[in-house]
């Protein structure tokens, strides 16, 4: 599972290393983005958190009739060994 994660988030940082090469052109400016972007510090920079969130994957359901049990919501018991 984070593992499953860590993927998304390399392969959504690979659009992103395009972006950042077409619509910057000061080099100092590059390397700080690229550094950026691979030391996971995207979240505090708005240049690389908008496309960032565009392209990394995010976790959708397919499940139309999903019922969520809360646990302090509800009680059960037994009746004859049985949940």
């Amino acid at each position: 599972m984070v593992q499953d994660i860590a993927t998304y988030r390399a392969a959504a940082k690979v659009p992103v290393r395009y972006m950042i090469r077409a619509r910057t052109k000061d080099e100092d400016g590059q390397k700080r983005l690229y550094a950026s972007l691979k030391y996971d510090q995207w979240q505090e920079d708005g240049f690389l958190r908008r496309p960032m969130r565009k392209h990394y994957r995010h976790g959708k359901t397919r499940v139309s009739n999903q019922i969520v049990f809360e646990p302090l919501m509800y009680t059960s018991f037994e009746r004859n060994g049985v949940i």
